[in-house]
């Protein structure tokens, strides 16, 4: 019996179909992989949403804003530190310009993975969310 061999010709038509499949495959990929980080962000919103739910509770029904009664140089992002896990003092919530370099203060619970911006190790944080006064 006779071994079939594949052609030259043969094998780039192979080679040239198995291209095609994954050139299609390749959008559909792109496009979960977006709506996975959009998931992410949406989770995130309504963890930020609970965190201020539980601070308003504890703080005579105000809100962590910029300027607030705790004090006038904490961003809302630190003062809901208590709450999501960073346990920061008030210190250094209020030595907040020194923070790049600790990790406690770089928590990607604020960071959307959908986000555009590009963040550099040892400069300001990146914050995707915000919020009015």
């Amino acid at each position: 019996m006779k071994q079939q061999k594949f052609t030259l010709i043969e094998m780039m038509v192979i080679l040239a179909i198995i291209a095609i499949l994954i050139s299609l495959l390749f959008p559909a990929l792109s496009k979960a992989r977006s709506q996975a980080r959009q998931a992410v962000c949406a989770s995130q919103q309504k963890q930020i949403g609970i965190l201020f739910a539980m601070y308003n509770g504890d703080n005579q029904h105000r809100y962590p804003i910029y300027g607030s009664s705790v004090s006038d140089w904490v961003s809302w992002d630190d003062q809901l530190g208590d709450y999501d896990g960073r346990n920061i003092t008030q210190e250094e919530k209020e030595r907040q310009n020194f923070r790049v370099t600790d990790e406690r203060y770089d928590n990607d619970l604020y960071l959307c993975p959908a986000n555009v911006q590009v963040r550099s190790k040892g400069t300001a944080v990146l914050r995707s969310y915000s919020i009015n006064q």
